[in-house]
């Protein structure tokens, strides 16, 4: 299998996969991003894309592989179906520095960035990044388009169900379960189940909003 791949989005979320990727091994070929011309250079790595569709029409799948590197959740997961549905390979993005026990599983086009730590029998669904030095501990379960943002701190059995995020530095004690599309604000401490569609702050985290969605 080749070790080239590519880069769906090109912001700040982008370059740091782009990075993590090179230092995991990947020869990273490009970008795909419909905000900056194709031929720019960032980080000295072109775009050679603007959409998935354009992308498909210039490599086969068989050649290189494909990491969608986009931080908002809805917008990851349709261009995720779109990158598999040309039949791209997806596989996790794991940075060598990072920590994942053995009896982790990590579930494809799922990034595990920098210092980041998965514990013992902890899992991830699709498309979940786990950030820069967020802890995962013992049997933490993330389902499908779950984002942890950079220094979280999550203790054992922490079930997140899809599209939930959890802001920076939060903290997240043990067994608790975070809703569908609930959002954990920054800095938070989480000592009780989150619902879904629930935003929560503070410490400890109390219910700021609740927004109706289409749950997925």
């Amino acid at each position: 299998m080749s070790n080239e791949i590519a880069i769906i989005g090109a912001g700040g979320h982008g370059r740091v996969c782009a990075e993590a990727a090179a230092a995991a091994g990947f020869q990273v070929v490009g970008f795909c991003d419909s905000s900056t011309a194709r031929g720019t250079q960032i980080n000295g790595v072109p775009v050679v894309a603007a959409t998935p569709a354009d992308f498909a029409e210039r490599y086969a799948p068989d050649d290189i592989q494909v990491f969608v590197a986009v931080g908002d959740n809805d917008t990851r997961a349709n261009l995720l179906e779109e990158v598999r549905r040309f039949g791209f390979r997806t596989p996790p993005l794991i940075h060598p520095t990072s920590v994942v026990s053995p009896s982790a599983e990590i579930g494809d086009a799922t990034a595990v960035l920098a210092n980041a730590v998965i514990g013992a029998n902890a899992r991830t669904g699709r498309g979940c990044i786990v950030n820069t030095a967020a802890i995962i501990d013992h049997d933490n379960v993330l389902e499908n388009m779950v984002q942890i943002c950079p220094g979280v701190r999550s203790a054992g059995t922490v079930h997140f169900l899809s599209r939930s995020f959890v802001g920076t530095g939060a903290i997240l004690t043990p067994g608790i379960i975070v809703g569908r599309r609930a959002k954990v604000a920054a800095g938070a401490v989480v000592i009780s189940d989150v619902p879904d569609e629930t935003q929560v702050a503070g410490v400890p985290a109390k219910a700021i909003s609740r927004r109706p969605h289409a749950i997925i």
